[in-house]
């Protein structure tokens, strides 16, 4: 019961920081953002597809996913994220951690369902 209550603490504090950090965009900034940023994630298609691949060919069990973890936490670490391993006494948790101050930004696992948070 209590790494249940951990897990739902950890999923509320990413939920209100990311409410807090909400902000109001008119649609020409949008459009603006959307006309900047689709050319970006298009040139990712290929590398996304090929981690997608990857981690389904592990085709581990939840919390049983050691080579997920290790191949997504790898990935993350050659990016330049600091990796915090076996978050909440769970093997296969973790958290990593970009920048430090205002403008950071941490990407959690528990049970291979992501979730991310910003400060900026």
């Amino acid at each position: 019961m209590t790494k249940y209550y951990l897990y739902f603490l950890v999923n509320l504090c990413f939920i209100t920081s990311l409410h807090a950090q909400t902000k109001v965009y008119d649609s020409a900034s949008i459009a603006s953002l959307k006309k900047e940023i689709l050319p970006i994630v298009a040139s990712k298609e290929k590398q996304v597809q090929e981690m997608v691949d990857m981690v389904f060919s592990f085709g581990e069990l939840g919390f049983q996913e050691f080579e997920t973890s290790r191949y997504v936490t790898g990935i993350l670490a050659k990016k330049g994220f600091q990796i915090e391993r076996g978050v909440a006494g769970i093997p296969t948790a973790w958290i990593a951690t970009y920048g430090s101050g205002h403008q950071s930004a941490a990407v959690g696992k528990r049970e291979f369902r992501l979730f991310l948070a910003c400060k900026l």
